[in-house]
């Protein structure tokens, strides 16, 4: 990793590289019937061929700007990724030949973001006022899912080329109402675009397509402190709405890549609430602790079986 900064967080920049890169064998998961038997050892491997590569290499920037009534931040960034991972779960149940399979993943991502900040007057009344953006696009070149043999492709189960590009935009408001009570209210409004383009895959050339979700969050918070007789005591409440994002491929299939089944395409976002509540306090210099309580609740929660 190299990085190069001038300045301080508050009036500077900072360019960063990094470079990541690992090959591994993995002792995976192994039947319990092949340790009993004494086939293999309690770190031994079915299949030696479990393991991947991986890699990582990104190149990032950062600049701020504070003055007296406002301040700027940008961020910028690209990434190249890509992932090998080969898995045999089953054992070799499925004869000499094993269920070792390969999943495959080769993208660029690209994007940044900036804020700027307004102060509008000072103590008692005073707001900070920001409007942020983000921009983020992923470009998969590939995708996939392969049956395999010692790490050889011997079947194509699902390989596919993605393009999904994220837009945000957030506006929230600051608000020191009195020398205890202060408030921050959000809004941001995401729009995710998403191409799914099949490349191979017995049952998968239709699952291909376009598909798009935007979603409105807004977010509410309330803090109460600090009361010094409490030992700089802070009470805090949290409410707000999120998303997290399903994959693009879920989101346009028509058909299972397995068997060619018909399935039902899933939505690209899905809303998520969230609560909390809770405190902070510093008994002693140096001493700070935080409790708190919440809950968050999902539209949906969906898990991808790879094997």
């Amino acid at each position: 990793m190299l990085k190069l900064s001038s300045g301080t967080a508050a009036r500077g920049y900072s360019i960063s590289a990094l470079v990541y890169q690992a090959d591994w064998q993995a002792t995976e998961h192994v039947p319990e019937r092949a340790i009993v038997s004494g086939e293999i050892g309690r770190y031994g491997v079915l299949s030696p061929g479990d393991g991947g590569r991986t890699h990582r290499y990104s190149l990032s920037a950062e600049w701020a700007d504070t003055g007296a009534t406002s301040a700027s931040r940008a961020q910028a960034y690209v990434v190249d990724y890509g992932l090998n991972l080969f898995s045999a779960p089953s054992g070799f149940v499925n004869g000499l030949a094993g269920d070792q399979h390969e999943q495959a993943d080769q993208r660029v991502m690209w994007g940044g973001g900036w804020q700027h900040s307004w102060f509008l007057g000072e103590g008692v009344g005073s707001t900070e006022l920001t409007l942020g953006g983000l921009l983020r696009q992923d470009r998969i070149s590939n995708v996939g899912l392969f049956s395999t043999v010692n790490r050889q492709r011997t079947e194509v189960i699902r390989q596919d080329r993605i393009t999904e590009t994220a837009v945000g935009l957030s506006l929230e408001a600051r608000t020191r109402w009195q020398s205890w009570l202060r408030t921050s209210l959000g809004l941001r409004q995401d729009h995710l675009q998403a191409r799914v383009t099949p490349l191979a895959g017995a049952f998968n050339l239709d699952n291909g397509g376009s598909v798009s979700a935007r979603q409105l969050s807004p977010r509410l918070g309330l803090v109460l402190g600090p009361f010094p007789a409490l030992g700089g005591t802070e009470f805090f409440v949290n409410a707000g709405q999120g998303f997290h994002s399903n994959d693009a491929r879920g989101a346009t299939s028509r058909t299972s890549p397995q068997d060619g089944s018909a399935v039902s395409p899933v939505p690209l976002l899905v809303k998520a609430r969230g609560h909390e509540i809770g405190l902070r306090t510093q008994p002693l210099p140096g001493w700070q602790t935080r409790l708190s309580v919440w809950q968050m609740q999902l539209a949906s929660e969906l898990v991808f079986v790879g094997d």
